[in-house]
């Protein structure tokens, strides 16, 4: 018969249902394989979404806003539908440097970035007609200036204390509200900055010509802004109005409204 003695068990030799080092290392394999795996395919998508990042204007999702000044309406539908944008509000600006129903400002600008999906808002120019000016004293800055531009007037605003106006609040307006002008002409508004002494006070230069008052507020260190109306009635360049009133305090180098009588439609300029 054989000899079924159980020989001893060797240094190097395993125990009974024990696995040696090298078959665990190997049934591990497998599962490091496939994590390894995983890793790359992320960084893979990763690499991916950075190189699709950047062939994108301003970045994921987002376009290059177009210009379409000078374009006809039905031109910027097309030209925004093609880049997955959408025509927004569309306003009018009175303006003789644009053709009539061409598009003479945008909102975003051009060149900026947009996300595609969202609008853009556009105003079509329309003809200067005689309109009345909307009376915007004692509005807030924000309603003041989109009551000028819906009645298609340009608001420009300054600012002065007042000791009697909640700072943000329209203490006045050149020309004056009710007052007749022509639609894309400025109406400059004088917002409140709340109580203050500080800056320089404004001369009276109504009832002088306009050498001397120039010359009165340059000397103070005041810019002055000329606005030419024929609503007055008085001589021929002979100021009839300013704004802020006489008395008020400005901030250095702020400008001081002159209204001027003249036998033509309501202009603005730099100078008499």
């Amino acid at each position: 018969m054989p000899d079924e003695t159980q020989q001893p068990a060797g240094p190097d030799s395993p125990e009974p249902g024990d696995e040696s080092v090298s078959a665990r290392v190997r049934r591990r394999r497998p599962w490091t394989l496939m994590i390894i795996l995983v890793l790359a395919l992320v960084v893979l998508a990763g690499l991916i979404a950075v190189v699709l990042d950047r062939t994108t204007i301003g970045g994921r999702g987002s376009v290059q806003v177009p210009d379409l000044r000078l374009s006809t309406r039905s031109d910027a539908e097309e030209t925004l539908s093609e880049l997955g944008l959408e025509l927004g509000t569309v306003g009018q600006v009175a303006t003789r440097t644009v053709a009539v129903d061409r598009l003479a400002a945008q909102e975003p600008a051009p060149g900026t970035s947009a996300e595609r999906g969202s609008a853009v808002d556009v105003k079509l120019a329309v003809a200067p007609v005689d309109a009345d000016i909307p009376d915007v004293t004692g509005m807030p800055q924000t309603e003041a200036a989109k009551a000028l531009a819906d009645a298609l007037f340009l608001p420009l605003v300054f600012s002065e204390y007042s000791d009697d106006v909640p700072a943000g609040t329209v203490v006045e307006q050149a020309p004056l509200g009710s007052e007749v002008a022509l639609t894309g002409s400025p109406v400059i508004v004088f917002v409140s900055l709340g109580p203050g002494t500080r800056g320089v006070a404004v001369p009276d230069v109504v009832g002088q010509p306009t050498k001397s008052a120039f010359d009165e507020m340059d000397a103070l260190g005041l810019e002055v802004v000329w606005l030419y109306n024929n609503v007055a009635r008085a001589p021929t360049g002979e100021i009839v109005r300013q704004a802020p009133r006489a008395g008020a305090f400005e901030p250095a180098g702020a400008p001081v409204v002159a209204v001027v009588s003249v036998a033509v439609s309501s202009t603005y300029g730099d100078g008499p």
